[in-house]
């Protein structure tokens, strides 16, 4: 059963783009991170590096940011805050920590296209939900086309709104939870917002 103190936020920062002379360009490559209630944790995995540098294909420094402020901050984040927060209220937030730890115990670097020694944030923020639940929630099967190592902040947006979606269709008691600046998600079954 949900809970309402039992909360797992998802932040996602969405690629920012600015003009250049021929065109435009990436000026952040956009972001993940997963905060967790029970128990009290914070899970972003940051390059050490310019942020204009999306590292594709090759390992790089990595660093784990401790607060949600700090993803914010200009200087060793994104600069702004979170474009969407969903609020997640039935995954197992123990199960996310239990991840988190085997996978920084053997992550190697950051690397936009993840593997299982590399990860982007996208890609380690979905492989510590996926055991947490979010894969049954948002109903992803044995055969999802997309995996870990090629998640986008973008892709991670769809599936924790569809997660969303399904977990007030299962539960309709946690439209009256609140959490404080969740982003609100248009429901295409109801015609209306999941999130008030």
């Amino acid at each position: 059963m949900p809970s309402e103190n039992n909360k797992t936020k998802i932040y996602i920062w969405n690629p920012t783009k600015e003009k250049t002379g021929n065109g435009s360009s990436f000026k952040t490559c956009g972001h993940v991170a997963v905060e967790t209630t029970m128990p009290k944790a914070y899970y972003s995995l940051w390059p050490i590096l310019p942020k204009n540098n999306c590292g594709f294909f090759s390992a790089i420094e990595h660093e784990f940011k401790k607060e949600y402020e700090e993803d914010c901050d200009e200087d060793k984040g994104e600069g702004r805050q979170a474009d969407v927060m969903i609020c997640l209220y039935t995954l197992h937030g123990s199960k996310i920590k239990k991840a988190a730890q085997a996978i920084k115990k053997d992550l190697k670097g950051w690397c936009a296209l993840g593997t299982k020694k590399k990860a982007s944030c996208a890609s380690f923020a979905y492989d510590i939900l996926i055991p947490a639940g979010l894969g049954e929630l948002a109903n992803l099967g044995l055969s999802s086309s997309k995996g870990s190592s090629s998640m986008t902040p973008g892709d991670m947006r769809e599936l924790v709104i569809s997660a969303k979606q399904q977990e007030v269709e299962n539960y309709p008691e946690i439209k009256d939870f609140e959490c404080p600046g969740e982003t609100p998600i248009k429901s295409e079954k109801t015609g209306g917002c999941l999130v008030m």
